[in-house]
């Protein structure tokens, strides 16, 4: 069974755009906030469910998306 793996997230508007191993797919903002808190994201049932860390030892970007949706839009 392939391990899953988060390759990428950022923000687009109000959602967060996780690309996964299994594929891409949005979170609201709340869940995303959640769900980088947490570091680990739910897996839509379409891509296969389970759980995924969002990132391994890189927390600074992890932390810069969580401040970038509390501080909102820069300029």
């Amino acid at each position: 069974m392939e391990e899953k793996r988060i390759h990428r997230a950022y923000w687009r508007g109000e959602e967060l755009v996780v690309e996964s191993s299994q594929g891409t797919f949005t979170l609201e903002s709340g869940d995303g906030i959640k769900a980088l808190k947490a570091n680990r994201v739910s897996l839509p049932g379409n891509l296969g469910g389970g759980e995924a860390p969002m990132f391994v030892g890189d927390t600074s970007r992890r932390m810069a998306l969580i401040q970038e949706r509390i501080s909102g839009p820069r300029d």
